[in-house]
């Protein structure tokens, strides 16, 4: 909820979001953000969501906990 808010007022390149949160979790938080800022590009983070998981959703990749940060920071510099 806190990062909706935000996304209200500034606009970021990307977010990185967990699956299982409180009170909004991350697959909807990625559509009403995505709605907020369609040019955002949406990356998951979890420990039990997979790629299955993410189709219809507006995420990018998801990535395994722990996270494979050369991963992650090769997606975001655009590598993958």
């Amino acid at each position: 909820v806190e990062a909706l808010g935000i996304l209200q007022h500034e606009s970021f390149e990307w977010m990185i979001t967990d699956a299982r949160m409180l009170p909004v979790n991350g697959f909807d938080l990625s559509r009403e953000a995505k709605r907020l800022r369609p040019n955002m590009r949406v990356l998951m983070v979890s420990a039990v969501s997979t790629e299955t998981d993410i189709q219809g959703y507006p995420i990018e990749k998801v990535f395994p906990k722990p996270i494979p940060v050369e991963q992650l920071l090769e997606c975001l510099a655009g590598a993958s």
